[in-house]
């Protein structure tokens, strides 16, 4: 594949070049020898040349806005503000081409923005699979508070939710129309509402394009896979002289990637240790479940500790070389999760269409309508059967049962006995895929008035839906009615005992070997797994205006004001096809008895969801003024403040206000000092109001009475949560130097609290219990816990029955940080006189020394900044030179080493990790077919296969995660050839 790429693009290169070869050609022929046509050559010539010129002129002015921006004097709308002017409402900006974005990541404009240091790594489409669910998409998550606290605008419009959580997967905007995105750090709820806790991510589009402009690439790993293909189309024109039309389409599918080839691919890891000082954590590979086996581990009756062959024959068990945890050992026998997916499959598509009208000479109405969709498809999960999940039970009788092992069963007069087993035959083939589709229709007015305002009326309706199908999920009636085999006396044959105890309910039954791994027929694993699914719909209905301008002028310059009203509807309907998902017993036999059936025993054993249903309207009125202060004096050419109130109301919370305070001053021109202070609000999503009852079952420790067991756990909403309160405080400043033009520099502190944050409680959690009983009982997290009797009883005759997890406003997180950014374009040749061409250099650093949490009052407070999750320092830096038609960019990507636990109580045998580094080329030529602007580029993802430290976050099964490091590439060095046309 790599020499291929080359090939073909030595090709095009070569092609490309043949005109400039044959003008030098021609212009060394003797002037008499030359034909008629001589003139027509030479103005060929020096069309080219004056068109050189020009491209030389275009690429330095490109230069310069891409390292100093907006000129000064140019009065925007920038995202953090919705006051036209030159400069933020005091919160630190971010802004980044289409074009720089591309160049940092082919893939998609999010995935150049999620290698941009002031996001945290998520878990997305992109990234390693941890056996449960995945993610559909790309979700956008600054300074690692969660995306639910990051708003995404689109020209400064919310985006309706496209996730259940009330998120939205960015790979479904509309991306080949994105001029630029605008990063603002920092609250700004009082300007755009709730969630912009952390900040707002605004994807702003081109909306005047006219013309034609394409795209189509290809790509492939070092490692033969994950092969993708991208195809983009955008279109612009007038239909009449006050009617323009744009469209764009695009399409993008990555194949599913593995993970046998990769570093960690076999590494079969698991955290051994308890995490005390006498038994610190430590990180393992190679180790075992020394409990199970994938053929089945006797642990009652005369074969006790044997294990069962392929063949079906009994064999003695190798435990292993035990560890510090009693249940994983390294090497031996044991189980462990074999190699699936390491990323699953990702298709994404999107549609756009707006068109545009002007009315009048001020008054411009539009309507735009897209839609979105992206799919993933992956295996997942696992099935392990032990006596008190999902328990193998093998009866006197069984037909699979070799006979000399019955005879001892007879002889013995026993009547069953239990197998441990790894199901990965039948229970590691979990396929889940999922979808999200996202439609969004936009109808709006926008104009000028009295000369001096700028107002927008607009209405959107988006629809968001995610949707799962989880294909061959294990059925765990029909699993028992399988397993339970016998011979039928009439016939003679192998077949379902339930079959003949209930011919109508169980039919069809296969009956299921398992002594021995991979002993199931396909016929019986077809049976015993079936499908599954749910989808969740979220509705939006956003209706708003706002009107923006200048009041009057001040005493240091115009006063400036933007006022607005807003109406939001918001539904959520999530519906599964399992209505019920309580296991019936009737005529199976489950247990060493026959009628042993677990705690909480389950229907469908994996990811089914209960259905919800949520109703919210929200009302809001903001108020943002702009005042100068000062004026032209000495270390002071420009102090004005701007602030901004927001009153929200919601049906299902009630009132909030929102406020934040901004200082801008320009001391001298060239530096600016910026400041603000705000109190922003996330209000509750609706899931985390109305989510639907959903039963799993897990271990637990009781702290009251000291017992253990297995215990039905119920996930539910809170109708009563509030809005999370945030205090947020950044400042900083930006420096661009009269004295060498195009070099900018800026340095910005930021500092959020949230006292009540929402997160998800269990009653069974030992800090939960503890303020339980302090309360003496009247705590309302007591009612978390289902007991016979109250908490004066702490005999084990009062084991919980029942562990409710709900959400509460209970938790405290805080993150603070310092991010430094540069960038700077030189002109080589003016500054050299020797050295041919332009230079660009940007970089950004963020040093994130905290980002702290508290789950609950009195409980430890941990540290995710420095682990895995959060590396404290995040760097990223593209150098970029331009000669003639020829562009090149290396990026290199910085990550802190990190330790293993957040927990500083947390006792770890092994240091931290070394710091991770990423290099990324990129290469582009442009040239020009029938005067048509083409460029093909060649892209090298991590180009030296770098993959990170150790990192596994599973202590109870070996492989079940790919244990590399969340912000580290997966992949593995990536190939990326295309040719875009007009971009």
């Amino acid at each position: 594949m790599n020499r291929r790429i080359s090939l073909l693009f030595s090709t095009i290169l070569i092609v490309s070049y043949t005109p400039c070869s044959a003008k030098n050609a021609w212009a060394g022929k003797n002037p008499d020898q030359r034909d008629n046509s001589s003139s027509e050559a030479d103005k060929k010539i020096k069309i080219i040349r004056q068109d050189k010129k020009k491209k030389e002129i275009l690429l330095k002015k490109q230069l310069k806005a891409d390292s100093s921006g907006p000129a000064k004097s140019e009065d925007v709308v920038v995202t953090g503000s919705r006051i036209r002017k030159n400069t933020g409402g005091g919160n630190p900006l971010t802004v980044v081409t289409a074009k720089q974005l591309s160049v940092l990541s082919p893939e998609s404009l999010p995935a150049g923005l999620a290698k941009l240091p002031l996001f945290a790594p998520i878990k997305s489409s992109d990234s390693a699979s941890d056996g449960g669910y995945q993610p559909t998409g790309n979700y956008m998550d600054l300074w690692g508070l969660g995306p639910i606290r990051t708003l995404i605008l689109q020209d400064g419009h919310r985006v309706a939710p496209t996730y259940y959580t009330g998120t939205v997967d960015v790979n479904t905007l509309p991306q080949m129309l994105v001029k630029r995105v605008e990063v603002v750090t920092g609250g700004a709820s009082a300007v755009y509402g709730s969630d912009a806790v952390s900040g707002v991510v605004n994807f702003i589009l081109d909306k005047s394009y006219n013309g034609i402009k394409g795209q189509i690439q290809g790509g492939e790993s070092t490692y033969n896979d994950g092969g993708s293909f991208r195809v983009g189309l955008v279109n612009g024109f007038n239909l009449t002289r006050k009617l323009h039309f744009e469209w764009s389409a695009e399409y993008y599918k990555r194949n599913a990637i593995v993970a046998t080839p990769r570093a960690f691919g076999t590494a079969a890891a698991s955290v051994v240790g308890t995490g005390k000082e006498s038994n610190p954590l430590e990180q393992l590979t190679g180790t075992r479940l020394n409990n199970s086996t994938f053929g089945g581990l006797v642990t009652t009756g005369p074969f006790t500790g044997q294990q069962f062959l392929p063949d079906g024959t009994l064999a003695p068990f190798n435990k292993g070389e035990a560890t510090r945890t009693a249940g994983i050992s390294v090497g031996g026998d044991g189980s462990y999760r074999t190699p699936s997916n390491l990323l699953p499959s990702l298709d994404t598509m999107q549609f756009f269409g707006r068109f545009d009208y002007d009315i009048s000479e001020n008054i411009k109405a539009y309507v735009q309508a897209q839609y979105g969709q992206s799919d993933t498809t992956s295996h997942e999960q696992n099935l392990i059967s032990t006596a008190s999940s999902t328990p193998l039970t093998i009866y006197s009788g069984n037909p699979y049962l070799q006979s000399q092992y019955q005879s001892i069963l007879t002889a013995d007069n026993v009547s069953s006995f239990n197998l441990n087993r790894y199901n990965s035959d039948f229970g590691n083939l979990l396929g889940l895929h999922d979808q999200t589709k996202s439609v969004a229709v936009t109808a709006g007015l926008n104009g000028h008035i009295f000369q001096r305002f700028d107002w927008d009326i607009y209405f959107t309706h988006g629809t968001g839906q995610t949707s799962q199908v989880t294909t061959n999920n294990t059925n765990t009636e029909r699993l028992y009615a399988a397993l339970d085999a016998v011979k039928d006396p009439a016939t003679g044959n192998i077949v379902c005992r339930a079959a003949l105890v209930d011919p109508q309910e169980y039919a069809g039954c296969v009956p299921l070997n398992v002594l021995g791994a991979n002993t199931a027929s396909q016929s019986a694993i077809n049976y015993i797994n079936g499908k599954t699914s749910w989808s969740a719909t979220n509705n939006m209905e956003n209706a708003g205006a706002s009107i923006n301008g200048t009041l009057f002028q001040g005493w240091a310059g115009p006063i400036k004001a933007s006022t607005g009203i807003e109406y939001r509807y918001l539904t959520l309907d999530e519906t599964t096809s399992v209505s019920d998902n309580t296991f019936d017993s009737t005529g199976l036999r489950v247990g060493l008895d026959g009628n042993q059936v677990p705690t909480g025993m389950q229907l469908w054993t994996k990811n089914v969801s209960g259905t919800t249903h949520g109703r919210q309207s929200v009302y809001e009125g903001n108020l943002e003024l702009d005042v100068p202060l000062i004026r032209n004096l000495p270390l002071a050419k420009m102090i004005s403040v701007n602030t901004a109130g927001r009153y929200t109301h919601y049906s299902t919370s009630g009132s909030v206000e929102t406020w934040r305070v901004g200082l801008d001053w320009t001391v001298f021109p060239g530096l600016n000092i910026r400041a603000t202070r705000s109190r922003d609000i996330r209000a509750p999503t609706l899931y985390e109001l109305y989510q639907g009852r959903t039963a799993t079952i897990s271990g637990y420790t009781d702290y009251l009475t000291g017992a253990n067991g297995q215990i039905l756990n119920a996930s539910q909403g809170n109708p009563n949560l509030k809005p999370e309160v945030a205090q947020n405080f950044t400042a900083g400043a930006t420096y661009r130097p009269t004295w060498l033009p195009n070099l900018s520099m800026s340095i910005d502190y930021f500092d959020v609290k949230i006292n009540n944050a929402i997160s998800s409680v269990s009653g069974l959690n030992t800090s939960v219990q503890k303020l339980c009983i302090a309360s003496g009982g009247t705590s309302p997290l007591c009612s978390l816990v289902v007991r016979p009797h109250d908490i004066s009883d702490t005999s084990t005759d009062n084991a919980p029955t029942e562990n409710i997890i709900e959400n509460e406003n209970i938790s405290k997180i805080h993150s603070r940080g310092i991010v430094i950014a540069t960038s700077y374009a030189i002109d080589l040749k003016s500054a050299t006189h020797t050295i041919p061409g332009f230079a660009t250099v940007r970089a950004q650093w963020v040093h994130e020394p905290d980002l702290k949490s508290q789950t609950l009052p009195g409980a430890v407070i941990s540290n995710t900044a420095g682990t895995a999750l959060a590396p404290v320092d995040r760097v990223s830096g593209t150098f970029m030179y331009a000669f003639h038609a020829i562009e090149a960019a290396v990026t290199l990507r910085y990550f802190s080493g990190f330790h293993y636990s957040a927990d500083p109580t947390v006792y770890v045998s092994q240091k931290a990790s070394k710091p991770y580094i990423q290099t990324d080329f990129n290469l582009s030529y442009s040239f020009k077919v029938h005067k048509r602007p083409f460029s093909a580029f060649f892209n090298v993802n991590n180009a030296f296969n770098v993959h990170g430290g150790l990192y596994e976050a599973s202590s109870s099964n070996p492989g079940l995660i790919y244990p590399a490091a969340p912000f580290a590439d997966q992949i593995g060095r990536y190939f990326t050839f295309g040719v875009r046309m007009g971009m």
